[in-house]
């Protein structure tokens, strides 16, 4: 996407860097809280689902990458995109008491909640990550699966890279 400088200031420069890099690395005290920000996020996240739609066919399987686009997941079914679709994050998640710092840690929470499929780097991340979906949305775990509800998310740990043998069989 072609982003002017205000916006990569404030979505990617503000809010990816300043703001979820620090916090998903553990580092409360380096993060910065601006709505301004976090609402570039959502825009731009939006955008890069509007602009993706159009180019997917009905069964294909869509890959998001990294903090960047924790989004774009939920924005994509907001457009009514109903095949699968998977995140996986390659930094840390952070414990659960350090991510609740993020005024706006339910919505991601609610966006990841949004694929079908979540892949992390370690099973501490998993845990950490299940530990957050459980306080702020409630809900539970139970073989790689967290069910918040009428919604299921498959989790797992695949360090370096993806295997999506895991994916292929899920329901």
């Amino acid at each position: 996407l072609d982003l002017s400088e205000d916006e990569v200031g404030l979505y990617y420069t503000g809010f990816a860097n300043r703001t979820l890099w620090p916090l998903l690395h553990s580092f409360p005290e380096r993060v910065v809280i601006r709505r301004d920000t976090y609402g570039a996020y959502q825009r731009i996240n939006r955008r890069f689902a509007e602009a993706l739609l159009p180019l997917l066919q009905h069964n294909d399987l869509v890959w998001v990458q990294d903090y960047h686009l924790f989004l774009v997941g939920q924005e994509l079914r907001n457009l009514g995109w109903k095949a699968k679709t998977g995140f996986f994050l390659h930094v840390p998640f952070p414990a659960a008491d350090i991510f609740a710092i993020l005024p706006w840690g339910r919505q991601l929470l609610e966006g990841l909640m949004q694929y079908d499929l979540v892949g992390f780097q370690t099973e501490r991340y998993v845990h950490n990550a299940i530990d957050s979906l459980s306080t702020e949305l409630g809900g539970t775990f139970e073989e790689g699966v967290f069910v918040n509800g009428q919604k299921s998310l498959r989790m797992g740990s695949y360090p370096i890279g993806i295997d999506p043998g895991p994916y292929r069989n899920a329901e």
